[in-house]
């Protein structure tokens, strides 16, 4: 038995779980015969904001309350670089946006669930502009309420 370092090149595409064969890279044969394959069994470490599922990337991506009630644009990171997301008015929490084509194969596409980003601290005079909504009876509230009698 001896250590050896090779090199291998992984394959785009490669899954968990997935086996390399490396022909001729295994222990020497017997009596000085043919080395044997080497088989490597791949482990494909978790991405720290990517999840991949199938052929599809999924992001949870943080978008700030004005832009999820006013709208507007934002960069989002995909695995080959950033993207330009428009974000409609009104767009709710949980919200997810399909982006073809970006996936992990280009049959693949990553989806971006927008959480709310709600702010830690807000002013008096954002107080008061909120305790204003208070009074106000929104369609999701009003469904909820009337299916509760």
């Amino acid at each position: 038995e001896k250590a050896a370092k090779i090199s291998v090149k992984i394959p785009a595409g490669v899954r968990d779980g997935q086996k390399l064969k490396l022909a001729r890279e295994g222990d020497e044969g017997e009596n000085g015969g043919v080395p044997g394959d080497l088989f490597i069994v791949i482990q494909v470490a978790k991405h720290a904001l990517f999840e991949l599922r199938d052929s599809d990337i999924w992001v949870d991506f943080p978008v700030p309350l004005h832009i999820a009630v006013l709208g507007g644009s934002l960069e989002v990171p995909t695995i080959n670089g950033k993207v330009m997301l428009t974000i409609p008015a009104m767009t709710p929490s949980g919200k997810v946006f399909r982006l073809k084509g970006k996936g992990f194969s280009s049959d693949g596409s990553q989806y971006v669930k927008v959480l709310v980003d709600l702010p830690t601290e807000i002013s008096d005079n954002e107080k008061d502009f909120f305790k204003s909504l208070e009074k106000k009876e929104y369609s999701l509230t009003k469904d909820f309420k009337n299916k509760m009698k």
